[in-house]
């Protein structure tokens, strides 16, 4: 449980930075398969529920407190060298570049790749071209605002449970990057409650979709991964 507890905390810590991928930093400390399979877990008739119940309450506890604590800090030089951060920012992306196409080269790669490479690349001039203020968080609570806020959690928990797509840098293509951070560094849990809400509904759907996918379609996957994070620089 210390263990799980620390691992959290390391990864959420990280999820502040974007381009810097919490499924990538979950492969890497060797908890990402343990954790789809206990989030499988909770929505099965599984025998052993409680424990990945217990198990991912310990994990989540680390990775809240990883990111608040770690949320102002990024915050405040976002504030007092916006363009340095940027730049920083757009080098950490590409830094993860390397280990995607890792992935791809697994299989022989071929022609068709840069087909999916393309759509990844056209799924973020997509998200682009929507309206910036869509998904703010906290500007109001009427019905469709707060399903609009529940529409982006949905979309971040993509980011969240691909290996190599950053949730800050998905929040940073939605354009609600800075407000999300500036509501966490404040412990404005309010204004977080909709985009929390369904960020959570969106793992425990994606979870098990994912886990499917990547068996059978793990270079189509990353392909368009890859795609997505070289899209995202330019965003």
């Amino acid at each position: 449980m210390i263990s799980t507890f620390i691992k959290g905390l390391w990864i959420g810590s990280t999820l502040s930075v974007p381009g810097i991928s919490g499924g990538t930093m979950a492969m890497l400390v060797g908890i990402y398969e343990p954790l789809v399979r206990s989030i499988n877990k909770t929505i099965s008739k599984d025998k052993r529920k409680k424990d990945a119940i217990l198990f991912l309450l310990v994990f989540s506890a680390g990775g809240i407190l990883g990111f608040l604590a770690i949320s102002s800090m990024i915050l405040n030089l976002i504030q007092i060298a916006p363009m340095p951060m940027t730049f920083l920012f757009c080098g950490v992306i590409l830094g993860g570049v390397p280990k995607i196409f890792e992935e791809i080269k697994k299989d022989r790669f071929n022609w068709v790749d840069l087909l999916y490479i393309f759509i990844g690349v056209l799924i973020v001039l997509f998200i682009s071209y929507l309206p910036k203020d869509l998904f703010q968080i906290g500007i109001s609570f009427g019905f469709w605002s707060v399903i609009k806020q529940i529409v982006g959690g949905l979309i971040v928990a993509f980011a969240l449970v691909l290996p190599g797509i950053s949730v800050s840098q998905m929040l940073y293509v939605l354009g609600i990057y800075e407000s999300v951070i500036r509501a966490a560094s404040s412990l404005n849990i309010l204004a977080l409650l909709p985009m929390v809400c369904g960020i959570s509904l969106g793992i425990l759907l994606f979870a098990r979709w994912l886990d499917i996918c990547f068996a059978k379609y793990r270079k189509l996957i990353y392909s368009i991964i890859f795609g997505f994070v070289i899209g995202s620089v330019f965003e």
